[in-house]
C-alpha cells in the first residue's frame, strides 16, 4: 500500500515535550550507548523502538523522532537546511495512531516482501548455475545432443525473460525505503543480479565452444566463469535474506 504520509524516520532526538518520566541513572530498562533507556508509553500502550530507543540524557527524556510517528505525526525532513519538521494531532492525514501502525506493517511489509522475491530470484539462478553444471557432465561423457544442454539454454532465457520485472520493483521499492531513511539493498541486490546473468550467459558459450571443440581450456573458461556466477549470486541472495529478516522484524515490534 502506497503511503500519503511524507515521513522522515530519522535518528535525531527531540527534547521531551510530549512525555514525562526519567528513570534513574541505574536504567530500569538497560541502557544504549551509556545513556538509560527509557519506555515511552501513550494511554498506556507502550511505543515500541526499533534501532534506537527514547533515553535519559543529561536528566533530559530524549525521544527518536521516528516514534512520533505512532502517535499520528507528520515528519518532514529539509535536508538542505538539516530541519525537521514535526505536525502532531491528527497531522498524519487524520489517521490514528491504530491506523498508522496498521500502515507502517503494510509498508514494511511490502519491503520485506520484495527482499523475499530477490531471494527467490536467486535460487532461481542457482537452479540455472546446476542446469549449467549437468549439461558441462553430459558434454564431458561425450553427448552429442543432450537434454541438459537443451535445458541450461532454456532456463537461462526464462531467468533473464523476467529479470526485469524483479528489478523495476525492487528500484520502485528501494527509493521508498530511502525516502523514509531506512538503508536498502534492494537495487544493489537487483544490479548484482544482473552482473550474475552475464557471467551465466558467458559461462554457457564457453560450454557450447566446449560442446563443439572438446578444447581443454574453454572447459577450464566454462568452470571458472560459472563459478564466479555461483558465487556472486550466492553472496546477493544472503543480502536479501538478511533484508527479509531485518524489515519482518521490524512489524514483530508492532504485534
Amino acid at each position: 500500500m502506497k503511503m500519503t504520509m511524507k515521513t522522515k524516520l530519522a535518528t535525531v532526538l527531540a527534547a521531551s515535550m510530549l512525555f514525562a518520566g526519567v528513570v534513574s541513572a541505574a536504567g530500569l530498562h538497560g541502557t544504549f550507548e551509556g545513556s538509560p533507556i527509557v519506555k515511552v508509553t501513550s494511554g498506556g500502550q507502550e511505543l515500541q523502538a526499533l534501532d534506537v530507543p527514547a533515553i535519559n540524557y543529561k536528566g533530559r527524556t530524549m525521544v527518536p523522532i521516528y516514534m512520533l510517528r505512532e502517535l499520528g505525526a507528520t515528519v518532514e525532513w529539509d535536508g538542505a537546511n538539516e530541519t525537521v519538521n514535526v505536525s502532531l494531532g491528527g497531522g498524519s492525514d487524520g489517521y490514528t495512531a491504530e491506523e498508522i501502525a496498521v500502515l507502517w506493517m503494510q509498508f514494511y511489509g511490502s519491503i520485506a516482501d520484495q527482499y523475499r522475491d530477490l531471494q527467490n530470484y536467486g535460487d532461481w539462478l542457482l537452479a540455472h548455475a546446476e542446469d549449467q553444471k549437468q549439461a558441462f557432465l553430459s558434454v564431458k561423457a561425450g553427448y552429442e545432443v543432450d537434454a541438459h544442454v537443451r535445458d541450461a539454454k532454456a532456463s537461462l532465457l526464462e531467468v533473464k525473460d523476467i529479470y526485469d520485472v524483479y528489478a523495476d520493483d525492487a528500484f520502485y521499492h528501494h527509493d521508498l525505503v530511502l525516502e523514509n531513511d531506512y538503508e536498502s539493498d534492494l537495487s544493489a541486490v537487483a544490479l548484482y543480479y544482473a552482473d550474475a546473468l552475464e557471467l551465466y550467459e558467458k559461462a554457457l558459450a564457453s560450454l557450447e565452444l566446449y560442446r563443439q571443440h572438446k578444447q581443454e581450456k574453454d572447459a577450464e573458461a566454462f568452470l571458472a566463469t560459472l563459478g564466479e556466477a555461483r558465487t556472486l549470486t550466492e553472496e546477493w541472495r544472503a543480502v536479501a535474506m538478511n533484508g527479509y529478516d531485518v524489515f519482518y522484524g521490524y512489524i514483530e515490534f508492532y504485534q
